[in-house]
C-alpha cells in the first residue's frame, strides 16, 4: 500500500507540473516530445517542463454544462481520488491563464511536496474542482474579459473535466504508461475538441466544449460568440496530450500555441471586423446629433442649444443607470445559452423599465432647478431614453445570438432618421419641443424595428410577453447584485464626462451653458477615436500579452492623444466658426482639446490595465475621479472656462494615476 501510494503521488505530481505548463501556454511545442519546453516562461524556465504519457486509458472532455459536470464519471473519480495520504488533482487549484508568464497556483500541500518549487505569479482565475462539479453554475468570467479566456477556461481548468472511459480503435485503451511501467494509468491523457459540429454530432460522452463558452469584448458591450468563430476552422479538431504523432502535428498546425496563438489568429479578422462596422455606427450616431446641435446653435441661439444639451445629458445619465451593465452582461449570457434568451430579455426590460421609473422623476427635478423648459424637454428626451433603453436590450440579445453588423447598422440608420427628423421640423419652423418629440417617435420605431428582428431570428417574442408581465422582484435584485460592478463602472465614466454639463446648468443661465455645450459637443465626437482604439486593442493584447505589444499600444496611444489635442487646439477658431459661431466657445474649445489628449493617453494606460486583469483598480479609479469631479463642479466658479479646465484635470488625473499603476505593476 505504501508502495502504491508513492507510485501514485509521483505520477499526480508529474500530471500536474504537464498541466502546468499547459496553463503557462508555451510559444513554441518542440517536435521532440521529451525536450523542455522553456519558451514562454523564461521567468519560471527551472519549473517549465512537461513529462510525456504516450498513452493512456482515459478521455477528457472539457464541459460547461451543470449536468453533465453533476453526473460524469469525472465526478465519481474526483472524489475516488481525495485520499488525506495523496496529493491528486482534486486538491490543487486551477489558474487560467492571462498572461504569457503566468503559471498554475497549487495547493499547499503540492507545494510542499515539490519542495518550494512552486511557482508564484500574477494569476487569473480560481477554480475549486468541488464546486465546478457539485454546483448548478460557477461563474469563471470577469467583467472585462479577454478573447480566448473561456477557451482556456475549457481547456486548463483541469478540475473541471468530465472524464469518459476511452473507446474506440482512434483512442484505443491500454493498462500501462510507458514512462513508467508497472503503473496503472488513471489520469487524464486526451483532448478533444468538438469545433465541427458537422463531424462531431455526439460522440459518445462528448460535450461541444466551446458551445457554452462565449466570449466579449470592449466595455460597451460589443460582445463577440466565438462559437460561430471556431467552427470557421477545424485544425484543432482533436489532438492528444501525449507524446504521439498526431499532438506534434496537431501543435504545429495550430501555430504552436493552441490557447493564445491559434484563437488570437482565428478570431482576429472576425473581431477587426465587428469593430470597424460597430465603430462606424457610433460615429453615424455622433456625427447626425452633432449636427442637429450645430443647427440648434444656429436656428436658436446658443441658450436654446444649453438648454436641449442639459436635457440630453440628464437622459443619457438615466439611460446609464436604467442600463444597469445589460448592455455589457447580455450578449455574454444570451451567447452562452440561447434557449433561455428570452426569459434573459425579460429580466432586463423590466429592471430597465423599474430602474427608469425610479430614476425619471429626479430626473426632471434637476432639469426643473434650471429652467421650466428645460424640465420639458427633459421629459421627452425620457421617452426617447426608454425607447432607447428597449432597443440596446434587443441589440445586447442579438449580438449575443451572434448578429452583429444587420442590427447595429440598422439601429445607426434610425438614429441617422432621428436626426433628420429634427432638422425638418426645425427648418420648417417648428419649435424644439417638436424636434425632440419627433425624436422620440423615431426611437420608438426603432425599438419595434429591432423586435421584429428578433421575433425573426427566435421565431416570435411570446416568452418575453409572458415574462415581462410576471417578472419576480428577486430576480431583479439577484440581477443588479450580479451587476454592481459593470453597472458602478459605467456609471462613474458617465458621471465623470456628463456632470460639468449638468451642475453648469442648475448653476448658471442657459446662455454660459450654451457656449461650453458647443465645444462640449466637439469634445464628444472626437471620444470615437480612443474607443474604437479600446474596442480594436484589447482582444489581441489581452489573448497574447506581450511587453513589446504593450509598448506599442502605449506608443500608439501616445501618437493619437498628441494629434488630437493638436488638431482640436489649433483649429478651435476655425471648428467654432464653421459649425457654432459662438466666438465665447473658443476658449472652452482650446481647453477641452488638452483634455482630449488627456482621454486618448488614458485610454492606451486603461486598455493595458484591463488586458492585465487590473480592471477592479481601474473600476475604483474612476469611480473615486468621478466623486472627486461633482465635488468639484459645487466650489469652482460657474463658467464655460473653469469647467473646461475641471475636464482637464479629471482627464489627465486618470491618466497620471493609470501610469503609476501601471509603471507599479512592472517593477513588481
Amino acid at each position: 500500500c505504501k508502495h502504491l501510494h508513492r507510485t501514485r503521488l509521483k505520477f499526480t505530481l508529474r500530471w500536474i507540473r504537464q498541466r502546468s505548463n499547459l496553463a503557462t501556454g508555451g510559444n513554441n511545442v518542440e517536435n521532440s516530445v521529451h525536450k523542455r519546453l522553456n519558451d514562454g516562461c523564461s521567468a519560471t524556465a527551472r519549473n517549465c517542463w512537461r513529462t510525456w504519457v504516450e498513452k493512456t486509458e482515459q478521455q477528457l472532455f472539457a464541459s460547461r454544462n451543470p449536468d453533465a459536470r453533476r453526473n460524469s464519471n469525472g465526478r465519481q473519480l474526483h472524489y475516488r481520488w481525495k485520499d488525506p495520504s495523496t496529493l491528486t488533482a482534486a486538491r490543487a487549484s486551477v489558474v487560467i491563464k492571462l498572461k504569457a508568464e503566468a503559471t498554475r497556483k497549487i495547493c499547499r500541500s503540492a507545494e510542499q511536496a515539490l519542495a518550494g518549487k512552486a511557482t508564484r505569479t500574477a494569476l487569473g482565475h480560481l477554480f475549486d474542482a468541488d464546486k465546478w462539479l457539485s454546483c448548478a453554475y460557477q461563474d469563471c468570467c470577469p467583467n472585462t474579459f479577454p478573447v480566448g479566456d473561456d477557451i482556456d477556461a475549457a481547456v486548463n481548468a483541469v478540475d473541471a473535466i468530465d472524464v469518459q472511459a476511452a473507446a474506440g480503435s482512434e483512442h484505443r485503451t491500454v493498462s500501462r504508461c510507458d514512462p513508467w511501467p508497472g503503473m496503472t494509468c488513471g489520469i487524464i491523457g486526451q483532448v478533444r475538441f468538438c469545433l465541427d459540429y458537422s463531424r462531431c454530432e455526439d460522440p459518445p460522452g462528448c460535450t461541444a466544449t466551446h458551445k457554452d463558452c462565449p466570449d466579449q469584448f470592449s466595455r460597451n458591450g460589443d460582445g463577440i460568440p466565438l462559437e460561430p468563430l471556431l467552427r470557421q476552422r477545424t485544425c484543432i479538431e482533436h489532438c492528444i496530450i501525449g507524446g504521439s504523432k498526431p499532438l506534434e502535428k496537431r501543435f504545429t498546425i495550430c501555430g504552436g500555441n493552441l490557447h493564445a496563438v491559434h484563437l488570437s489568429t482565428l478570431t482576429q479578422r472576425a473581431i477587426l471586423r465587428t469593430t470597424f462596422w460597430l465603430s462606424v455606427g457610433d460615429a453615424i450616431t455622433l456625427l447626425a446629433y452633432a449636427a442637429v446641435a450645430v443647427i440648434i446653435a444656429r436656428t436658436f441661439g446658443a441658450a436654446v442649444l444649453g438648454t436641449y444639451s442639459l436635457a440630453m445629458a440628464i437622459a443619457g445619465i438615466v439611460q446609464i443607470i436604467a442600463d444597469a451593465g445589460y448592455n455589457i452582461w447580455l450578449p455574454r449570457a444570451v451567447a452562452q445559452n440561447p434557449a433561455v434568451s428570452d426569459e434573459l430579455v425579460s429580466t432586463a426590460l423590466s429592471t430597465k423599465l423599474l430602474l427608469w421609473i425610479v430614476s425619471a422623476p429626479g430626473a426632471v427635478a434637476i432639469a426643473w432647478v434650471h429652467h421650466a423648459e428645460s424640465a420639458q424637454l427633459t421629459m421627452l428626451a425620457l421617452l426617447d431614453t426608454l425607447a432607447s433603453c428597449g432597443s440596446f436590450t434587443i441589440l445586447a440579445a442579438l449580438r449575443g445570438l451572434d448578429r452583429y453588423v444587420i442590427p447595429q447598422l440598422l439601429s445607426s440608420g434610425y438614429s441617422l432618421a432621428s436626426a433628420s427628423a429634427m432638422s425638418a421640423v426645425m427648418f420648417a419652423g417648428g419649435s424644439i419641443l417638436a424636434a425632440v418629440a419627433a425624436m422620440a417617435v423615431v426611437s420608438i420605431g426603432r425599438a419595434v424595428h429591432l423586435v421584429f428582428l428578433y421575433a425573426r431570428a427566435r421565431g416570435g417574442i411570446e416568452k418575453i410577453r409572458r415574462g415581462t408581465r410576471w417578472y419576480r422582484w428577486d430576480t431583479i435584485i439577484h440581477q443588479l447584485r450580479t451587476q454592481r460592478q459593470l453597472w458602478v463602472v459605467n456609471l462613474a465614466s458617465t458621471l465623470v464626462h456628463r456632470t460639468p454639463l449638468v451642475v453648469l446648468g442648475m448653476r448658471t443661465g442657459s446662455a454660459e451653458l450654451g457656449f461650453f455645450a458647443a465645444a462640449f459637443r466637439i469634445y464628444s465626437a472626437a471620444r470615437i477615436l480612443p474607443g474604437a482604439l479600446f474596442n480594436a486593442v484589447l482582444p489581441r493584447l489581452a489573448s497574447d500579452l506581450q511587453p513589446a505589444r504593450e509598448r506599442n499600444v502605449l506608443l500608439f496611444g501616445s501618437a493619437v492623444a498628441l494629434a488630437a489635442g493638436i488638431v482640436l487646439f489649433l483649429g478651435a477658431e476655425p471648428l467654432i466658426g464653421w459649425t457654432f459661431q459662438f466666438e465665447e466657445a473658443i476658449v472652452p474649445m482650446r481647453l477641452l482639446a488638452i483634455a482630449s489628449a488627456g482621454l486618448s493617453l488614458k485610454t492606451a494606460f486603461e486598455v493595458v490595465l484591463i488586458s492585465r486583469v487590473q480592471d477592479r483598480f481601474v473600476a475604483a479609479a474612476i469611480a473615486a475621479v468621478a466623486c472627486a469631479t461633482f465635488i468639484a463642479t459645487w466650489v469652482i466658479p460657474a463658467a464655460a472656462t473653469s469647467f473646461s479646465l475641471l475636464l482637464i484635470a479629471s482627464e489627465w488625473l486618470l491618466c497620471i494615476i493609470f501610469a503609476g499603476w501601471l509603471a507599479l505593476q512592472r517593477a513588481r
